[in-house]
């Protein structure tokens, strides 16, 4: 009887020392996480390149153990692991850009004979796998880098309500016969609609991590007060404010200085609710162009259109002393062809994020080509993070996003 008593008593006990095993355990993995994760440490990044800015990272994170991911990124990726930047690395230098790289022209409707491989030249004419932009863009270039919390910007799918609106608005500036500033001025006319439809629709796009650019933001202005925080271009708007809206709702209202160009007067449209939001009635032209001076201009149909290099841009805005431009989104109808190399320029601020578009794929080599486009944008620190093309209206328009990092992480490709 008297061990019956004490049953009860031993049960509890029992259950009194697993409940306080697991509390230990459970403290002990919290002292581990804290061990390799956040604490106190306060830092100071100090970029080695003539785009850095000094950022005061609070006290978040230690400077050994992310020090590696946040220099070679402009402090960008500032709580990446030197083990997992050193993955992402890894990824990187294993990637091949084409598919048959000793013929990358090969798939490219425009090749000459002598580029493409002979046993896919022979099937020209036939099914356009063997022969179209889109199989060019399917063998060649893909990403070569990923971003842990990229986020497409502007809405979730692409939708098609603009169309009609954007077609009664510009179907006229491209039925001209005049210089060809887009390369569709002698496009027929019943092409003209799949021309507008891939034109209009595409507003969204993939950005890396926006999380980081409000914190990004809030270190400058704590750094220098008038700092603009976070700023971005958007070229190419068409009246379509989804992306801009977007962002500010993605960080933060006031967050970011939004300037936006277009030839087309859509600046009544822009949303009230869109805060600190400029509008600039131009488009961008090559630089060394000499028609692109501060009152350059040309007629395209019924439209005259203002033109401007980035630099000439750059001073009309007073941004000539900007250290970074965060998002510099760009949808220009074919002018990425001719600027690219304007993107790149040491007279330019960090262009840390590129979301753009590109149209079909110049088979030229040299400058003004595809290929050149690409591989001058990886040799200048860009990385590939996301490909998408316009499977819905241009299957031939590829949207491409671009992070910049600084050179060392990519040595020894």
């Amino acid at each position: 009887m008297e061990r019956k008593r004490h049953l009860p008593m031993i049960f509890m006990a029992v259950i009194l020392l697993f409940v306080v095993g697991a509390i230990q355990q459970q403290q002990q993995q919290q002292r581990q996480y804290s061990n390799g994760g956040v604490n106190t440490k306060s830092i100071r990044y100090f970029s080695n390149c003539n785009h850095g800015t000094n950022l005061d990272l609070d006290d978040d994170y230690d400077d050994d153990a992310y020090s590696l991911a946040r220099e070679q990124s402009f402090g960008f990726f500032y709580d990446i692991t030197a083990e997992h930047w050193n993955l992402h690395r890894q990824l990187y230098l294993q990637h091949e850009n084409h598919r048959y790289p000793d013929k990358p022209l090969t798939f490219n409707p425009q090749a000459n004979e002598e580029d493409v491989l002979p046993e896919i030249y022979a099937k020209r004419g036939g099914f356009p796998g063997w022969s179209s932009y889109e199989a060019w863009y399917q063998n060649n270039y893909e990403p070569n880098f990923s971003c842990p919390f990229e986020m497409r910007v502007g809405e979730p799918m692409n939708g098609g309500w603009k169309v009609l609106h954007s077609l009664h608005q510009n179907v006229h500036v491209f039925a001209s016969d005049d210089d060809d500033l887009f390369g569709v001025s002698n496009v027929p006319t019943h092409n003209l609609l799949h021309f507008v439809l891939s034109w209009s629709i595409d507003g969204p796009k993939w950005v890396c991590d926006p999380h980081r650019i409000t914190k990004l933001a809030r270190d400058r202005k704590k750094e220098d007060p008038n700092h603009p925080g976070c700023v971005i271009y958007s070229i190419g708007s068409n009246g379509d404010f989804k992306f801009e809206m977007g962002m500010q709702n993605t960080v933060g209202e006031g967050v970011c200085e939004f300037h936006i160009f277009d030839f087309g007067d859509f600046e009544g449209m822009i949303p009230p609710k869109l805060k600190r939001a400029y509008y600039h009635r131009w488009g961008l032209k090559k630089q060394e162009d000499p028609r692109t001076k501060m009152d350059s201009s040309k007629r395209v149909g019924r439209t005259k259109m203002t033109l401007h290099g980035l630099q000439d841009t750059l001073k009309l805005l007073g941004h000539e002393n900007l250290d970074v431009i965060d998002i510099f989104k760009i949808d220009c109808e074919n002018c990425e062809w001719d600027t690219y190399m304007d993107w790149l320029s040491v007279d330019v601020p960090l262009l840390h994020q590129i979301q753009v578009e590109v149209h079909r794929a110049p088979a030229q080599k040299g400058t003004g080509g595809a290929i050149d486009f690409f591989d001058q944008m990886e040799n200048a620190g860009y990385l590939r993070f996301h490909k998408e093309p316009n499977i819905q209206w241009g299957p031939d328009n590829v949207e491409y996003s671009f992070i910049k990092v600084e050179k060392a992480f990519m040595e020894g490709k």
